[in-house]
């Protein structure tokens, strides 16, 4: 199932039918800040490799994709390796340390477990994401709300309304059992 469908969040579609957005809601800003640039620059550069560095240990949508660590693509015409693709979590400990690599602040000051694109409203812990780009980001908070404050209204709006349903849910089930 789509991360995109309204079935993946209980709740939601009721919230929406019951809370019309007053704003655009969509995931085009992956699709033209990431995906097509890359499959623009894979075409206009000629591209016939390409490599990326998705582990299958990290889980998730992108590593779930992948059953190998290289995939032909005629559509893009350009082959895909994922050079680390089978290296476990102590694997890549190894490696990092053997390498010297220098993390982010993101992982090592600001305390963060992953990152994605920054202040994405679809991710599941903005609300926390948020907070720590307040703290140590405050030029990035600000420019964060004037373009998705709206969406970060609305999705905190939601979570209260969804701990709200299952919380009723709950009680109708005790009484119900009683």
């Amino acid at each position: 199932m789509s991360r995109f469908s309204i079935n993946r969040n209980k709740w939601l579609k009721e919230f929406i039918m019951q809370n019309p957005p007053d704003f655009p809601i969509s995931n085009k800003c992956c699709e033209y800040s990431k995906k097509k640039p890359a499959k623009n620059f894979i075409k206009s550069m000629e591209v016939d490799l390409e490599i990326t560095g998705i582990r299958k240990s990290e889980g998730g949508v992108r590593s779930a994709n992948y059953k190998t660590c290289f995939s032909e693509s005629k559509s893009k015409n350009c082959n895909t390796y994922r050079p680390i693709f089978w290296y476990s979590d102590s694997d890549k400990r190894i490696y990092e340390q053997f390498y010297g690599i220098q993390h982010s602040e993101c992982y090592t000051k600001y305390g963060m477990k992953r990152t994605g694109c920054v202040d994405c409203p679809f991710s599941p812990h903005i609300m926390e994401e948020l907070e720590i780009i307040r703290k140590y980001e405050p030029k990035l908070y600000t420019a964060a709300i004037d373009i998705f404050g709206k969406s970060y209204e609305y999705t905190r709006k939601y979570r209260e309304f969804a701990k709200s349903m299952k919380e009723q849910e709950k009680e109708k089930k005790c009484t119900e059992s009683t």
